[in-house]
């Protein structure tokens, strides 16, 4: 049954650092949540980096109306010598109020990763929206421009979303911002894109990893994990990015040829039937992941999920119901935890089914978006009050 449409709609601008085509979880995020909020009769569009340059300063995608300006690129410029900085910031500040007079959103979503919510705070008179920020990457110790940018968000925004208990944990301990002010939403998946699959007819065990080809999720550690296995199975790596030469390398080094396959970028039916075909799904991060969107799709997917104790990610994954949870950059705790469950087929298939009604339950795209439009509501209610 569809959700009741509201009574008033909102016309929203999300603020983003990169968006499509770039994908990551922040990106998916949003146009996922735009999709439904415009099924819902509300008014979407999104303001981002232009990254990389050569993307479009305007396009519309999927019915969301994105404009992107040279954030970072002004940014350094004006750190650097001479007045071009300043005559750059000057002019992409008055074409933002002038898209703001334009749009005249009620709400200014910004999905905080960086520091270009900065040119929403020196624009805040050109329109009557209302800021509510979901902090989306976790906050370590921070430049003095940084730390200033996260003090005027906690200051101006009518509300403050954190993607999962230990994100909200995260903003409390670097700013003092008290927990009871935190509203925490977890980030909606389309379940229709993750049927279920808990037969696999593979003949040898399938360990999957999807992410970027980044140090911090740990692709190396899963390598090292392989070597040390003692029931044969194949790793297959969903994804690209700068560390792959390196982990390629160890491959060869580990004499792992045969049992390690970089598929590379994939589109999105790609993926899901890899994941369907897939045993076991792996996310051994050594960064705080501040919730584990790729463990909620495995989840969805059927698959039992061996993550590492970082952030979010034991509030994603029921350690021992839904899968394991093991210590960070430990290859041996990851190899153990991958031998248990892929010596124990029943053990496998009931995670899987755990993981699968869990996430249903608990990671629900439409359960998101009613979140937000209740947050949304009550941001424009503070204004008035």
């Amino acid at each position: 049954m569809k959700p009741p449409v509201p009574e008033r709609r909102l016309n929203i601008l999300f603020w983003n650092e990169p968006y499509l085509p770039m994908i990551g979880g922040v990106e998916l995020f949003t146009a996922r949540l735009a999709a439904v909020l415009i099924s819902r009769g509300h008014r979407v569009s999104v303001v981002a980096d232009r990254i990389p340059s050569n993307t479009s300063e305007f396009e519309v995608i999927d019915g969301v109306s994105v404009y992107r300006f040279p954030f970072r690129k002004t940014l350094q410029a004006l750190s650097g010598p001479g007045a071009e900085g300043m005559e750059q910031f000057s002019a992409i500040i008055r074409r933002i109020k002038s898209l703001k007079r334009d749009l005249q959103p009620d709400i200014v979503h910004i999905n905080f990763t960086g520091p270009t919510p900065l040119f929403h705070f020196r624009t805040l008179a050109d329109s009557v929206s209302q800021t509510v920020v979901t902090f989306q990457a976790a906050l370590f110790d921070q430049p003095a421009s940084i730390e200033g940018l996260v003090s005027t968000i906690l200051e101006k925004a009518k509300s403050v979303v954190a993607v999962s208990r230990a994100a909200a944990r995260n903003i409390e301990r670097h700013t003092g911002f008290p927990l009871n002010r935190i509203s925490i939403v977890f980030p909606g998946i389309p379940h229709a894109l993750f049927a279920a699959h808990p037969e696999k007819s593979a003949a040898e065990p399938t360990v999957v990893f999807l992410g970027r080809l980044v140090k911090d999720k740990g692709v190396d550690i899963a390598i090292q994990a392989m070597a040390i296995l003692k029931h044969g199975a194949k790793l297959s790596v969903i994804g690209d990015g700068p560390e792959r030469p390196a982990l390629e390398a160890l491959v060869q080094q580990l004499d792992l040829q045969h049992s390690v396959h970089f598929a590379g970028r994939v589109d999105d039916d790609t993926r899901r039937d890899m994941l369907a075909k897939a045993h076991v799904m792996i996310v051994p991060s050594r960064h705080e992941e501040l919730f584990g969107m790729v463990a909620a799709e495995g989840a969805l997917s059927s698959l039992p999920v061996i993550a590492a104790r970082m952030g979010g990610l034991p509030e994603v994954v029921a350690d021992g119901e839904t899968g394991i949870i093991v210590p960070p950059d430990d290859p041996v705790a990851l190899a153990q935890a991958l031998d248990r469950v892929l010596a124990d087929p029943q053990l496998a298939a009931r995670m899987g089914r755990n993981g699968r009604e869990r996430a249903l339950r608990e990671f629900s795209l439409e359960n998101t978006a009613d979140r937000y439009e209740r947050i949304y509501f009550d941001a424009l209610d503070k204004a008035v009050g």
